[in-house]
């Protein structure tokens, strides 16, 4: 009975996250970075809806969510991409690694991300006109 608790509980530690191993990091990166994909073509749709190029405005109500919103979703795919850089960037070039790929796609995605991103909070930030219904 003693034995077979043992090896239950090997069992569940070797499937923890270890993100000592470059191949982890490499895989985990890439999901971080493809979630921020995520929300930053979210953050996009958000922002690009009411933009007028002629005028250079973005309308908006500010009693609705909407500021709120592209707050909350330009931290949350900011932050998603910082960590899918990160973990791509600390996974590059180890000799164990057998995904190099997925680590140069977990960090180039990430850092397009975060430019990207900047760009459309600024964005925001500079046309935004509030127009109150």
């Amino acid at each position: 009975m003693g034995y077979q608790k043992r090896e239950q509980v090997v069992a569940r530690s070797k499937s923890k996250l270890n993100l000592r191993d470059s191949q982890v990091q490499a895989r985990t990166g890439l999901v971080f970075s493809i979630a921020s994909t995520v929300f930053m073509i979210m953050l996009a749709v958000i922002v690009l809806q009411n933009f007028n190029p002629a005028e250079k405005t973005i309308a908006y109500n500010p009693s609705t969510f909407r500021a709120p919103a592209i707050y909350a979703a330009a931290g949350v795919s900011g932050l998603l991409a910082a960590i899918g850089f990160g973990l791509g960037v600390a996974s590059l070039g180890h000799r164990r690694n057998a995904r190099q790929r997925e680590s140069w796609v977990g960090f180039l995605l990430g850092a397009l991300v975060v430019c990207l991103t900047i760009v459309l909070l600024a964005m925001f930030k500079m046309f935004s006109l509030r127009i109150v219904v």
